[in-house]
């Protein structure tokens, strides 16, 4: 199978694919559309894109079924574009839900946006392996992402006309209104009982800076200056329980949030004890630059974390909640100390100060009532001013 390159300006290439000629005689070709820097990197998509016809990854589109062409989409756009943890869940997916169903029919007439919008509907009443029901709407709305993303993809490569996903109404999912925090007279307590554990300085920094658990455990010793930790990488879990090291959640939770003195001294304190440990494992010593490790210098698992986290909240006698509640509860003391919800943003890497409000809503109400008595206040002073003069 032979193919030809044309350059449609700026990093934008064409692969003009000649397939058997039709049966009445005339030429067969398929055009694949792709972006590439320069002649080099289009003449690598080339050989790649040939190889796959050539070995059936890629079919002709009438022969090609959804099931092979999402296994190319995962290892030629998936694997470079989607972190790990979003790769290994959309890999779940296809297998266990999507290719059962969808899997065997062919892209070129596969399936309309009914048949998509059926297969989410029936996912969402019955699509549970295990028989008890249905998928979360969170779930099929993944599962629309997937089919969605990988379909207008194969419109780009020129494998299908249209996208069939497109006009298929993705599942709603509601955003729970209610939250899990810590309450200010709580946080003294929960601090106190974890000071007996390891963990003690990752439970102080998520309290105190509102840091995700990953973003915490992401942490190196280059990313804090005096005051200020710099927050530019996470650590996540695959589905299948891989830890590894990736880009923070958006674009805007890289950023620098200032911590206090206290917090530098409950960090300088574990530095030592981190120096202390490597002095005593010795050459075992898994060396890094990471803030927290575990006795042997090992990646610490979030999970181990979360089981710290359960058990100060039991000596605590406090009400069972997930890591996640201290990064609310942080937000909700600045709140309630009267911080601008534009700094908490900030502090919080939320992508805009409507995420913020929308998600600390409850306690909006509290911040109005204190805004009309600061106003009556002020209101009622600059009147007793004015009568004195």
């Amino acid at each position: 199978m032979k193919g030809h390159l044309r350059h449609r300006g700026g990093d934008r290439w064409s692969l003009v694919v000649d397939f058997p000629r039709k049966p009445d005689g005339r030429r067969n070709q398929k055009w694949f559309s792709f972006r590439a820097s320069n002649r080099e990197a289009a003449e690598k998509k080339q050989v790649e894109i040939l190889h796959g016809l050539n070995t059936g990854v890629i079919g002709e589109p009438s022969d090609l079924i959804l099931a092979d062409y999402l296994e190319h989409w995962l290892a030629q756009y998936g694997e470079s574009n989607l972190q790990p943890s979003t790769l290994s869940q959309y890999g779940t997916l296809i297998e266990k839900h999507i290719n059962p169903v969808l899997g065997g029919c062919r892209l070129a007439d596969l399936i309309t946006a009914y048949h998509i919008q059926r297969f989410l509907r029936e996912k969402g009443k019955s699509g549970r392996l295990n028989g008890t029901g249905g998928l979360s709407a969170s779930t099929c709305k993944t599962m629309y992402a997937i089919l969605h993303r990988s379909l207008k993809h194969a419109v780009q490569w020129q494998l299908l006309d249209r996208n069939p996903a497109e006009p298929v109404t993705p599942p709603s999912v509601k955003r729970s209104t209610s939250i899990q925090y810590l309450e200010p007279n709580d946080v003294p307590r929960y601090l106190y009982h974890a000071r007996e554990y390891r963990h003690y300085p990752i439970l102080y920094l998520a309290v105190h800076t509102g840091m995700r658990q990953g973003e915490i455990l992401g942490l190196q010793w280059a990313d804090i200056e005096e005051n200020t930790v710099r927050v530019r990488r996470s650590l996540s879990r695959t589905m299948d329980g891989e830890i590894y090291f990736g880009n923070t959640k958006t674009r805007g939770s890289r950023r620098a949030i200032s911590i206090s003195d206290k917090a530098v001294r409950v960090l300088g304190h574990w530095r030592a004890q981190q120096a202390q440990e490597r002095l005593e494992t010795g050459e075992a010593y898994r060396r890094s630059d990471l803030v927290f490790t575990t006795s042997t210098g090992g990646v610490v698992n979030p999970r181990n974390v979360l089981r710290t986290h359960y058990l100060v909240l039991t000596a605590a006698a406090l009400p069972k909640m997930g890591f996640h509640a201290l990064r609310h509860t942080h937000a909700t003391l600045l709140l309630r100390a009267g911080v601008h919800p534009k700094v908490v943003q900030e502090r919080l890497g939320h992508s805009s100060i409507t995420m913020t409000l929308d998600t600390y809503s409850h306690i909006v109400p509290s911040l109005q009532e204190e805004l009309a008595e600061h106003l009556d206040a002020f209101i009622e002073g600059t009147t007793r001013s004015e009568e004195r003069l």
